[in-house]
């Protein structure tokens, strides 16, 4: 059985997956998928942690 990296199991672990940092003509960028239940956590709650991710990110 192949499993998805982020949802194969039915729970509500918050799951948070970060791709390759590349940086391009000096701007660093990376993917990040955040998979969260929506029962439990509110997006302004995932809003507030990229905010802060993106601020470490720019230092």
């Amino acid at each position: 059985m192949q499993r998805k990296p982020c949802y194969s199991f039915k729970d509500s672990v918050p799951k948070i997956s970060f791709g390759k940092l590349t940086e391009i003509n000096g701007k660093r960028e990376m993917s990040v998928s955040i998979h969260v239940h929506h029962a439990l956590m509110d997006g302004y709650h995932v809003g507030k942690f990229i905010e802060a991710f993106q601020e470490l990110m720019n230092r």
